[in-house]
């Protein structure tokens, strides 16, 4: 999956749930941001190290969030630089 299809998602993220049914957002908040399991990591196709996911950008929109999981997400690895 492209980088850009996962900052996509988060920032969809970032705009909280929908006002009618939610079950979707909860679905791709739980697979992106999991409660109590580490987040997922990413590795390059072409050098197998590890990807950034989620730049100092997107982790300060994920602060201005509604929605809590990704505020404490942003807050916990902001500044981190490669350990996200």
């Amino acid at each position: 999956m492209h980088i850009l299809v996962v900052h996509a998602m988060v920032i969809l993220l970032t705009l909280g749930p929908p006002r009618a049914d939610d079950s979707e957002f909860q679905a791709l908040l739980d697979i992106w941001f999991p409660e109590k399991k580490p987040l997922p990591t990413a590795f390059l196709v072409d050098t197998s190290e590890e990807a950034l996911l989620l730049p100092d950008w997107l982790k300060l929109r994920m602060i201005r969030s509604e929605v809590l999981r990704l505020v404490d997400a942003g807050m916990a690895r902001l500044g981190s630089g490669r350990g996200c």
